[in-house]
C-alpha cells in the first residue's frame, strides 16, 4: 500500500491534439499501471504526456512544434493529481512559437519554473543509454532534472547562468578586441560567480550521495556481477572561479565561446574500474542507466519527503529476463509510488501483475485510443 504521508498521484489526464492523440481521457491506478500496445501507436506519447505535465516540457524534444499533433496548432494537457488527500489539476496549453500557460487550479503560474518540483517524477526511457554513450551535455541534463525539482533556488542559478553565459558568447562572438572587452568580460564574470558556486556546491553534493546509491541499485541488478561507481568532473574542485575564467580568458576571445564553467562538467561513470561507454555490453549498459534513474528516484524521494511518480518505458528493451526481474522486485518495495511501465507484448504484462500485491491496471493502445483490458 502506498504511504499516505508522502503520496501523490495522477488520478488522470485528458489530452488534446497531444502527438498522435486527438481527444483522450485516461484514468490510473495510484500504483502500478502497465500500457501495452505495438510500437508507433501510443504508448510512449501517452507517458510522454504525464511527463509534461509535471515538466512542462516532453521528455524527448525541447520543441513544443514536435509534441502539437499534426495539422493542429495547439496542444493541452489536463491533469488531475491526488496530492495530500486533495485534488489539483493541471492544465498545460501551448501554442507552439506563440504562448504556454500553465495554470493550477485555473490560476496561472507567473513563471513556469514555480512549477518544477511540485509533482517530481522520474522517467526511463532507452534512449537513456545516451547517459552513457553521449557527451558530457546529455549527464548535466540528467543532474539538471534531478536538482530542478529538488531545489528552486538550484533552478533559478541555473537559470540565470545560462542566461548570463549566453550574454558573455555573444560578447565574444562580436569580435571585439583590447581593454574594453576584458573589462566587459570581466562583469559577466562577476555576475556569473554566484550561480556558479551554488550550482556546483549543490551538484557536489548530489553526486556524493548518488555515488553510494548507484553502487547499491548496480549490485541488485546485476547481481552482485558488476561493480560500478560515479564521480563529478569539474575544474571547479581544483581551482577557484575567478582564477578559472581568467586563465581561460585569452582561448575565449581567440575561440569566441566560454571554454570553462560549470556548463562544461561531466558525470563520469565507470564499470569494473574503466568508463563504462568504452568497455560495457548493451545490457551492461542497460542495467547501469535504470540504477542510475532509481538512485535518481531515491534521491528525490529522501530529500522531498514525496515518492516521485516513476516512468519505465520499453522496459524490457534490451534487457535479459534475470535483469529485469530484478528491476521489478526493486519496484515492489514500498518506497515506490505510482508505477508507469509500457510494454509491447500484452501477454507479457499480464504475467508481471500476478506478482505485484497492489492495485494495478492494464491498458491497450491502439491507434491514439487507451482502453483498459484488466484491474484489480
Amino acid at each position: 500500500m502506498l504511504n499516505k504521508l508522502n503520496l501523490f498521484y495522477i488520478n488522470r489526464i485528458k489530452l488534446v491534439n497531444y502527438r498522435n492523440y486527438e481527444n483522450v481521457m485516461v484514468s490510473f491506478s495510484p500504483h502500478f499501471n502497465l500500457i501495452t500496445g505495438f510500437n508507433g501507436e501510443g504508448k510512449t506519447n501517452l507517458v510522454d504526456a504525464i511527463y509534461y505535465a509535471c515538466m512542462t516540457k516532453s521528455n524527448f524534444t525541447s520543441r513544443d512544434q514536435y509534441v502539437v499533433r499534426s495539422n493542429e496548432d495547439f496542444f493541452r494537457i489536463e491533469t488531475q493529481f491526488q496530492k495530500h488527500e486533495e485534488n489539483e489539476t493541471i492544465v498545460t496549453k501551448v501554442q507552439p512559437g506563440k504562448s504556454k500557460v500553465i495554470e493550477k487550479d485555473q490560476v496561472p503560474y507567473k513563471l513556469l519554473s514555480e512549477h518544477i518540483g511540485s509533482y517530481p517524477i522520474v522517467f526511463i526511457a532507452p534512449r537513456d543509454i545516451r547517459l552513457i554513450n553521449d557527451v558530457s551535455a546529455v549527464r548535466r541534463s540528467f543532474i539538471n532534472a534531478t536538482l530542478s525539482q529538488l531545489n528552486p533556488d538550484y533552478l533559478k542559478a541555473l537559470i540565470n547562468y545560462n542566461r548570463i553565459l549566453k550574454q558573455r558568447n555573444a560578447l565574444l562572438k562580436a569580435g571585439r578586441q583590447g581593454s574594453q572587452i576584458k573589462d566587459m568580460i570581466k562583469v559577466y564574470d562577476n555576475e556569473m560567480q554566484v550561480h556558479a558556486e551554488l550550482i556546483f556546491k549543490e551538484r557536489v553534493s548530489m553526486i556524493e550521495s548518488l555515488s553510494s546509491k548507484l553502487h547499491s541499485y548496480q549490485n541488485a541488478i546485476s547481481n552482485n556481477k558488476e561493480k560500478v561507481a560515479c564521480s563529478y568532473q569539474s575544474k571547479l574542485l581544483s581551482n577557484n572561479w575567478q582564477d578559472l575564467m581568467d586563465q581561460s580568458f585569452e582561448k575565449d576571445v581567440i575561440t569566441k565561446r566560454t571554454n570553462e564553467g560549470i556548463h562544461k562538467d561531466d558525470l563520469v561513470i565507470e564499470l569494473d574500474g574503466v568508463k563504462a561507454k568504452a568497455f560495457g555490453s548493451q545490457g551492461q549498459i542497460k542495467s547501469i542507466v535504470l540504477a542510475l534513474k532509481l538512485s535518481q528516484y531515491d534521491i528525490i524521494n529522501h530529500q522531498n519527503q514525496t515518492k516521485p511518480l516513476i516512468i519505465l518505458d520499453d522496459l524490457f528493451d534490451k534487457l535479459d529476463a534475470e535483469r529485469v526481474a530484478k528491476v521489478l522486485d526493486c519496484l515492489r518495495d514500498d518506497a515506490f509510488g505510482q508505477i508507469f511501465i509500457t510494454d509491447t507484448e500484452t501477454e507479457r504484462s499480464l504475467k508481471i501483475i500476478a506478482d505485484f500485491d497492489a492495485e494495478c491496471k492494464v491498458y491497450q493502445v491502439h491507434d491514439g485510443a487507451v482502453n483498459v483490458i484488466n484491474e484489480g
